[in-house]
């Protein structure tokens, strides 16, 4: 394969500088997995992200358009201040698929950032998203179609601290998937 064509899997996403909190959850997994009766394949703290847009299987150029974008929309971005506070079981606890940390937005910042990335992508050739932007981080992903007896809840005594997380960058990351689990490397970061 000739080097511009070659493709890699690309996502523009941010990392949680604290990470802590992050380990504070999954010191729950063997816990959960039991009172579940379901196995989950747990995300590592390191790869913990908020996706901003999958960008696909893209080659070097398109990687390198697309921050290019990002860099001319930089001055219209603003640093966002989040609030990591519940645990969601997507898309519904009779039918597990994902255990995600959603967020509140502490100023608003994090939608107006996303319709001026949607715009940037845009302008670079990339679909506009159809589902609305849903800010999380997922912890957990659960294994095969094991539907529960009944739905799922998370336990009342697995209380954790909020996480604050504040968005000052944007990276554009490789994502490789390996058998033992995705293996993420940024390439490009772009500071806000």
């Amino acid at each position: 394969m000739k080097k511009d064509k070659e493709t890699f899997r690309i996502f523009a996403g941010s990392y949680p500088d604290n990470k802590a909190p992050l380990e504070e959850l999954l010191s729950y997994s063997e816990e959960l997995e039991t009172t579940w009766n379901q196995k989950i394949r747990w995300v590592e703290t390191e790869n913990m992200h908020i996706t901003w847009k999958f960008l696909g299987n893209i080659t070097q150029s398109r990687i390198e358009r697309a921050f290019k974008e990002l860099e001319k929309i930089k001055p219209c971005l603003q640093p966002v201040e989040l609030v990591f506070d519940t645990l969601i079981i997507w898309p519904r606890p009779s039918s597990p698929r994902q255990l995600v940390w959603s967020v509140r937005d502490q100023h608003n910042n994090i939608i107006e950032n996303f319709k001026i990335l949607e715009k940037a992508f845009k302008n670079c050739g990339f679909t506009k998203e159809k589902r609305p932007f849903k800010p999380h981080i997922t912890l957990g992903r659960f294994k095969g179609n094991q539907k529960p007896e009944i739905p799922i809840e998370i336990p009342k005594h697995i209380c954790i601290a909020p996480m604050r997380f504040n968005i000052t960058n944007i990276c554009i990351v490789k994502s490789e998937l390996k058998q033992q689990g995705p293996v993420y490397t940024t390439i490009k970061s772009l500071d806000f």
